[in-house]
């Protein structure tokens, strides 16, 4: 008997309206849930599309990066030699133009992704 106490208002309402104000009113009370998930999964496919965008932009600043680990390894393992030869130096000197170049790529990346920011 509660249950049927606690609709009466609803059902008193529904008995009051003509029938295509019935359609409209249930076509009202599924419409708002529906337009609910819809706004919900929107924003998660959005979410996940920028989440990608960062992974992208990730990877190719990672890629150049990797390339210097070996190069500074090299460099610190010639340093380290306490029989530095004049062969060595050279090695040394071109290791170091080699991790300039990738440190400018890595520039060209962080230059490229201010102007991106800026535009989001």
């Amino acid at each position: 008997m509660k249950i049927i106490n606690f609709c009466q208002p609803a059902i008193a309402l529904i008995n009051k309206l003509k029938y295509p104000q019935k359609f409209i009113l249930i076509s009202f009370i599924f419409i708002i849930p529906l337009s609910l998930m819809m706004y919900l999964l929107i924003s998660e496919v959005q979410s996940r599309i920028d989440f990608a965008v960062h992974e992208k932009l990730g990877n190719t600043y990672l890629r150049p990066l990797r390339q210097i680990y070996p190069q500074v390894y090299q460099a610190q393992l010639l340093m380290a030699n306490p029989n530095f030869s004049p062969e060595d130096q050279t090695q040394l000197e071109k290791i170091k133009v080699e991790i300039q170049k990738q440190i400018n790529i890595l520039d060209e990346i962080d230059q490229k992704k201010c102007s991106t920011d800026e535009i989001r």
